[in-house]
């Protein structure tokens, strides 16, 4: 049995539970609101777990922001993964940034139960372990093609070793 592996939404005047999400992993971290049409209320809400996986909660109609859905039509949608599938774990929230018809999600990958360089297995050493990395996830609110695998670079552009100022943007 997974721990942890729940996102829950209670209500802040009651302490009511309205609802609550499955992941495939234990989501250690605060989860990202995004107030996508800019009216004051929470749009949608983003989770990262420990299995390396990137999840959206919709409270309203991602194809329209304006409309709101009741508790019992509230969804989560998981929009993207990392090939590692556990190796590689999200401990911390995404920072996500609301633009016209999509939102940027910017996440990195780590151990912070082990964070010292004398603890890490890096790449280059002669045990490999995890490579980390940090990615930036653009959520257009596709219904097809999820999850996006994180580390697939048809999809994602591969950043690992290095960049120049001509490399491309993240669209």
């Amino acid at each position: 049995i997974r721990r942890g592996n729940r996102v829950f939404v209670i209500d802040g005047d009651t302490g009511t539970r309205l609802a609550s999400f499955t992941t495939d992993g234990s989501v250690p971290a605060d989860i990202a609101v995004v107030d996508r049409d800019f009216d004051g209320l929470v749009d949608h809400a983003y989770a990262a777990d420990t299995t390396g996986g990137v999840y959206r909660i919709d409270f309203v109609d991602p194809a329209n922001p304006g409309t709101v859905r009741a508790p019992g039509a509230w969804t989560i949608t998981k929009i993207g993964q990392n090939a590692s599938t556990g190796s590689r774990k999200f401990l911390f929230s995404p920072a996500a940034l609301p633009s016209t018809g999509k939102v940027y999600l910017s996440l990195a990958s780590g151990d912070r139960e082990r964070p010292l360089v004398i603890n890490y297995p890096f790449p280059n050493s002669p045990n490999p372990g995890v490579l980390n990395r940090a990615y930036m996830l653009v959520d257009s609110f596709a219904t097809t093609g999820l999850p996006v695998n994180l580390d697939d670079t048809s999809v994602m552009e591969d950043f690992s070793a290095g960049s120049t100022c001509t490399t491309q943007s993240a669209e």
